[in-house]
């Protein structure tokens, strides 16, 4: 803070900046618990495919397990892309260029969708090998499951995208209580992934579980989307 005082006279602040404002604190908590907040909703329905996992014992869910923490890893560059959105959009809402709003969403998906489709390249290629860091060499049917797990999830990376860059882009605008549903909608699919899809086909319903959570909330998200900068345009 001292380099930046003595560095960016810009930012040096006024008394009156700094008073409590609470209409300003009321505002960012508006924002701020619903973005946090979708994420525990998003939890529910990871917890009811967890319990699917377990009913198919502990060979599964060693495979499962693994590919889970490959994929989070794997899927950094996908997380952040989408939340850099947040206030790339909301500055440049505040400044009033709300054209800047769809070209930065496009741009941002576009990359996205490149590093989805080097994402899958990589899981498909090296996604059994990798297992290894999670799971020991002999267990070879563990690792099977691993590598279906994390194939068809990669698969659907180019529709996870769409979630993160969609729904941050909505709460840069200020419509957090929208882009919360997202995450019901997200819920709902694993719910119905963890118990329908799974008694009909089995492990692969595990494996389809965040694909299908993917598609049912960009269903939502691409008609919110063009809703919610209808209404700021007015």
């Amino acid at each position: 803070m001292w380099y930046v005082g003595k560095t960016f006279p810009i930012l040096h602040g006024s008394r009156n900046e700094r008073k409590v404002q609470p209409k300003y604190m009321v505002r960012l908590c508006t924002i701020g618990i619903p973005m946090g907040l979708q994420y525990s909703i998003t939890a529910i329905g990871t917890l009811v495919i967890q319990a699917a996992v377990n009913g198919f014992g502990a060979t599964v869910m060693a495979g499962v397990t693994a590919a889970g923490r490959l994929g989070n890893f794997l899927s950094c560059p996908i997380e952040a892309l989408g939340q850099t959105m947040a206030p790339y959009v909301g500055q440049n809402v505040g400044a009033g260029k709300l054209d800047r709003v769809g070209k930065g969403l496009k741009a941002a998906s576009i990359m996205g969708f490149c590093v989805s489709a080097v994402l899958l390249v990589i899981v498909v290629l090296f996604g059994r090998g990798m297992s290894v860091l999670f799971l020991d060499a002999g267990e070879v049917e563990a690792m099977g499951y691993a590598y279906q797990y994390m194939t068809v999830t990669a698969a659907g990376y180019c529709l996870l995208t769409l979630v993160n860059t969609v729904r941050f882009t909505i709460q840069g605008m200020g419509f957090s209580g929208i882009a919360i549903l997202a995450g019901v909608f997200e819920m709902a699919a694993r719910t119905l992934a963890g118990t329908v899809l799974v008694s009909v086909s089995g492990y692969f319903g595990i494996c389809m579980a965040n694909t299908l959570a993917w598609i049912f909330a960009d269903a939502f998200l691409l008609p919110a989307f063009f809703l919610c900068r209808r209404k700021l345009a007015k």
